[in-house]
């Protein structure tokens, strides 16, 4: 008989909340592609030349003609913070159960990421900012969760 709506009792529904609980409960997974994320935004900054993470989207100030006489001097780049790469190759995200944070060991590191002696060229995004780098992870984590 078409039309007959079958009752198979709550069972099946349980065992569908069980698997989508335990898939949700893999924060390690959840926090790894947060940092995947935000460092993935990181190397965007870092092309756009910190246009990313300009409140008003003109990028990181220019160098010095000090700064880039000397650069000239050594052959190198007038892109701020690119004349190694070793700031940008140092952007690393660690994840766990616990959460992810994403930071960058280059000793120079926070000097230009906070304008300490220099003017601040942040590549790393603020909470703010990550905050909306990673909303879209989540909502993906939990929309395959619940499939």
């Amino acid at each position: 008989m078409s039309g007959v709506l079958r009752w198979e009792g709550i069972d099946p529904l349980r065992q569908w909340l069980r698997r989508a609980l335990l898939r949700l409960e893999d924060r390690a997974r959840l926090h790894e592609r947060a940092g995947r994320a935000i460092t993935g935004w990181v190397g965007r900054n870092f092309e756009s030349a910190g246009s990313l993470a300009s409140e008003t989207s003109a990028g990181w100030p220019a160098l010095a003609p000090r700064t880039l006489a000397e650069r000239r001097r050594r052959g190198l780049g007038a892109q701020p913070l690119q004349a190694t790469g070793r700031l940008r190759a140092g952007v690393r995200a660690r994840s766990g159960s616990a959460g992810v944070s994403v930071d960058d060991p280059v000793p120079y590191a926070a000097r230009h990421q906070l304008g300490l002696g220099v003017p601040a060229r942040p590549f790393l995004p603020t909470a703010a900012q990550a905050r909306r780098i990673v909303d879209p992870v989540v909502g993906t984590f939990i929309a395959e969760a619940l499939r």
